[in-house]
């Protein structure tokens, strides 16, 4: 899967979320349960769960609120966004 700069993501229908402390709870309609840890996992989910987020913004946004280089914000993001996708978390919208 390519993502580019202008790709957007959305999460899925009928997730439910928790923030406690620095972990991200999300719980699928399917009853599964996803446990993110971090403050940029928060930070990136706090993003998409505001509306439709695309790479270049999500990527922004943690340069913009962590001590991290533009090439480490875009591997580690790819990774994640890509597991999400993987997991039905969040959709990459066309």
């Amino acid at each position: 899967m390519v993502l580019k700069d202008d790709s957007s993501f959305t999460p899925c229908e009928g997730l439910a979320w928790r923030c406690i402390d620095e972990e991200i709870f999300l719980y699928q309609p399917s009853g599964a349960l996803h446990i993110f840890e971090g403050a940029v996992a928060q930070q990136v989910w706090k993003e998409l769960d505001s509306g439709s987020a695309t790479l270049a913004s999500l990527r922004k946004a943690i340069i913009e609120n962590f001590d991290v280089s533009l090439e480490e914000a875009d591997t580690d993001l790819r990774a994640f966004l890509s597991q999400l996708i993987e997991l039905e978390i969040v959709s990459l919208q066309t």
